[in-house]
């Protein structure tokens, strides 16, 4: 009964925690900065919400599997302290030295599981790219370099993998010889050095193999939780990166929502998407009357769109200020802001569900008549 009720404990613990970590992820996305978001690939989401999830939560479940073997082993070493502590001594300097022997193989092992993750990651991007583009890649004939590409990369996955796995085989197959030969060296240091007496001697020997299958059960739970800790670490990483750019949203004491009663102006805007990139849009400076139809032109990659995010509140002002009847805007009254806006983008989305579901998500307690007027409206 208690090891159903440890089993069940063990995964109930895990899947929270695996929950816990891709609820967190996925409401941290959902509050960060548009531009910031725009510069990340949607693979990096996809793959931390579901691989390196689960390959952190297995982590969790390799450190369960620590914790109990490393209890184990603390019984069995009391046992053989009862019955010779020199020998003990002895077994447990042998024990690190075989550890610091083991040491560059476990940090190989860290390295090939980064180096799979950037795999990994490119491998879903790969996949996505060509589905989005679709249409493009077959009018220019690029499928076969497309498929070229997810194959070689396919073959890395693949290589890395073996890789990993020879690592493990080899760590196991240092660690037997290394057991066979300190169990070698406590036998003759009991009979030689020590002189256990023989009733106790045995009792011993028979302790001690033991604990060596149960160290060698420990060493291959660590070489498993460190090649799974990058998966969290880049899961760690994504998170701060997200983070740090989360907008500042309004409470309920941030006052009413601001209304236009002259002008929206925007007052010497320089935008860059990214620190190392040419801006956007340099020092911009535009007044929207109200009531006003208000037209912006240019070539392509000019700025417009950046202007348009800027001036419905989707994109910070940059350097600059973007100010309502002469009040300057704080990011959460930006925010406020914005949800006065209707924005009608180049294309159109739906979510995936019914025409209505898609008009009542901005007016839940629509009537009938309103949902038609609406697709009325926009000839729909």
């Amino acid at each position: 009964v208690l090891d159903w009720r440890r089993t069940t404990w063990q995964v109930e613990v895990e899947q929270a925690f695996q929950i816990s970590l891709r609820n967190r992820l996925y409401e941290t996305l959902a509050r960060t900065e548009l531009y910031w978001i725009q510069r990340l690939r949607t693979s990096e989401f996809i793959q931390a919400t579901q691989s390196e999830i689960r390959r952190a939560q297995e982590a969790v479940n390799s450190l369960f599997q620590l914790f109990a073997q490393t209890l184990n082993l603390g019984a069995y070493f009391v046992v053989a302290l009862l019955l010779s502590v020199p020998m003990t001594v002895f077994a447990l300097v042998g024990g690190g030295l075989a550890a610091l022997i083991m040491l560059p193989l476990v940090r190989r092992t860290h390295t090939l599981s980064r180096q799979q993750i950037q795999i990994r990651s490119s491998m879903i991007n790969n996949l996505i790219e060509h589905i989005q583009g679709l249409r493009t890649a077959r009018s220019l004939d690029l499928t076969e370099r497309f498929v070229a590409d997810y194959r070689r990369r396919s073959g890395q996955a693949a290589r890395n993998v073996i890789r990993l796995t020879q690592l493990s085989a080899l760590s196991t197959l240092v660690f037997e010889f290394v057991a066979v030969l300190l169990l070698a060296a406590v036998v003759y240091a009991g009979l030689a050095r020590f002189a256990v007496e023989p009733a106790r001697f045995v009792v011993l020997i028979l302790v001690f193999i033991r604990i060596f299958p149960a160290i060698g059960q420990l060493q291959f739970q660590i070489q498993r939780f460190v090649s799974l800790v990058p998966s969290f670490r880049h899961y760690l990483e994504l998170l701060n990166d997200l983070q740090r750019h989360e907008e500042s949203m309004p409470g309920p004491d941030d006052g009413p929502r601001p209304r236009m009663a002259q002008a929206l102006e925007l007052r010497n805007i320089t935008f860059s998407y990214h620190a190392l990139e040419e801006a956007a849009l340099r020092d911009v400076s535009v007044r929207i009357e109200r009531g006003a139809l208000t037209a912006i032109g240019g070539q392509s990659g000019a700025g417009k769109s950046t202007l348009v995010d800027i001036t419905t509140g989707l994109l910070p002002p940059g350097t600059g200020g973007l100010f309502l009847d002469g009040h300057r805007l704080s990011d959460r009254e930006r925010i406020l802001w914005r949800r006065e806006t209707a924005l009608v983008p180049q294309e159109s989305f739906l979510f995936n569900d019914s025409i209505r579901a898609n008009l009542v998500c901005v007016k839940p307690d629509a009537t009938e008549q309103e949902l038609w007027e609406a697709l009325d409206a926009v000839n729909c």
